[in-house]
């Protein structure tokens, strides 16, 4: 009796251990912007800032619509085999992004499908001027407003 009381005991408390390590896992995950095409989502855990409070690194975990994966898989179809792409459900992507010259560098893209399963990893670097107003503008800004708070 004691030792299926201990061994309850023990399976209750990994139960609450694994409940509670996976509530905190999403909880990193903060809205940055969302519309009807996309949300985006920044990862507290990887904000940072790099040599000036300017300039931060971050990764961006992006829910995919229809179109955007449509969009990826067009632009990487010559590149990549895409054919279990259309599993893809979010990609998560490095950025580095300077508020003071207004430009983003986007590497190591992950898209991922819905069971978080891997599906297709892009090493490609993409370097840009985030224009105002755009979907970048207003994923950075933000992040910095979360950045100033916390």
């Amino acid at each position: 009796m004691i030792k299926r009381n201990l061994l309850l005991i023990t399976c209750l408390f990994m139960l609450f251990f694994t409940t509670a390590s996976a509530a905190d896992t999403q909880s990193n995950w903060q809205t940055a912007y969302k519309d009807n095409d996309a949300t985006v989502y920044f990862d507290t855990n990887t904000v940072k800032t790099i040599g000036s409070p300017d300039i931060l690194s971050v990764d961006l975990k992006t829910d995919l619509s229809q179109t955007m994966l449509q969009e990826i898989m067009t632009k990487y179809k010559a590149s990549y085999d895409t054919a279990n792409w259309n599993k893809i459900k979010y990609s998560v992507i490095y950025t580095v992004y300077n508020q003071k010259d207004k430009t983003l560098l986007s590497k190591n893209y992950r898209f991922f499908d819905g069971d978080n399963n891997l599906i297709a990893t892009i090493n490609d670097e993409n370097k840009s001027v985030v224009s105002a107003n755009s979907i970048q503008s207003k994923t950075y800004a933000a992040i910095f407003e979360w950045l100033y708070e916390n």
